[in-house]
């Protein structure tokens, strides 16, 4: 008997806002990082535990960016201790956590990047990003992940 393969998701529960309005990201400005909260992933929930992820940023830009955003997947084994990483500065970001570059058209106005297909650790992390855009992120941008996983039937 034949195996199909196809994506398993539930938009309703997978859409997940990591960060928005006036949290971490607001208002960073060039240059610095910012590390989001503990996501949790649990393998035995239905949404968490999926082996894949598209991370998404909505932003608005009031002069137009010159470059990108960079994301950063940040992982715990434990539950507790993170890998070393310093909100504010780049400083202390191991390169094997970088997972893309959010791109953008070089114009103002409200934008959206998507990281497509990011790997996501069978344990909870958190997302680190730095600003390289060449301006600073405005109060209203949004970080948010769809998680899925493969599955045959």
């Amino acid at each position: 008997m034949a195996t199909t393969a196809k994506w398993k998701d539930d938009l309703q529960s997978l859409l997940t806002t990591v960060w928005g309005g006036t949290d971490k990201i607001a208002s960073l400005a060039n240059g610095f990082g910012a590390i989001s909260d503990k996501i949790d992933h649990d393998p035995v929930q239905a949404a968490e535990g999926s082996m894949l992820g598209d991370i998404e940023l909505l932003i608005n830009f009031a002069t137009a960016p010159t470059a990108y955003i960079a994301c950063y997947v940040i992982r715990t084994v434990d539950g507790t201790n993170f890998e070393k990483t310093t909100a504010g500065t780049t400083e202390f970001v191991n390169p094997q956590t970088f997972v893309g570059n959010f791109v953008f058209d070089l114009a103002t106005g409200s934008q959206r990047a998507i990281i497509r297909g990011v790997v996501l650790p069978p344990d909870d992390f958190k997302l680190f990003v730095v600003n390289n855009s060449g301006q600073a992120a405005d109060s209203g941008a949004v970080i948010r992940i769809k998680f899925y996983t493969p599955q045959s039937v």
